[in-house]
C-alpha cells in the first residue's frame, strides 16, 4: 500500500503531511475485516481522519461522524475494504484499488503492472493535488 504526502488546505494551499496511512491491529481489525492487521489510509478531510484514528485506537459504540473523507484498508490477508461514511465497509473483489483525486491515474498505472508507489508517482504527474513525496507500506 502506498500514499502521497500532499494535503490541500481550502483547495489552494499545498501542505506536506507525514503520512496518510496507519497500521492497526487487534480486535477492532478482526471485527471489521476478519484479519489480524490492516493498513488504513484516507483521502479528504484531515480533521475527520483524526477522529477515525481516535476511534480505531479506542473504539466505542459511538462511531465518529465523518464527512468528506474516504477510507481504504488493506489487510494482512490481502483483502481490500472501502468506506466513505465509516459505518459501512465494502469488500473489493478487484486485485487493487485507489482513492483520492489521483485515483484514476493510479488505477491505470496499477492495471498496467506498476507497483503501488510507482502508481502514486504516475498520479502525481497528472494530478496537481497529488505529490510532495511518497511512502509505501507492506506486511
Amino acid at each position: 500500500m502506498a500514499c502521497d504526502l500532499q494535503v490541500t488546505y481550502r483547495d489552494t494551499q499545498k501542505l506536506k503531511c507525514d503520512t496518510k496511512i496507519t497500521k492497526i491491529d487487534g480486535a477492532i481489525v478482526n471485527n471489521l475485516f476478519q484479519a489480524d492487521e490492516a493498513f488504513v489510509g484516507y483521502c479528504g478531510n484531515t480533521n475527520d481522519w483524526g477522529n477515525v484514528l481516535g476511534w480505531f485506537y479506542e473504539p466505542t459504540n459511538k462511531l465518529p461522524k465523518i464527512k468528506g473523507i474516504e477510507l481504504l484498508a488493506l489487510t494482512n490477508k490481502g483483502t481490500i475494504w472501502h468506506s466513505d461514511n465509516f459505518n459501512n465497509w465494502t469488500l473489493f473483489k478487484e486485485p487493487f484499488a485507489a482513492i483520492g483525486s489521483g485515483m484514476t491515474y493510479a488505477i491505470g498505472a496499477l492495471a498496467s503492472g506498476k507497483e503501488p508507489i510507482e502508481a502514486c508517482k504516475v498520479a502525481s504527474k497528472c494530478d496537481i493535488r497529488t505529490g510532495m513525496g511518497f511512502k509505501t507500506y507492506s506486511f
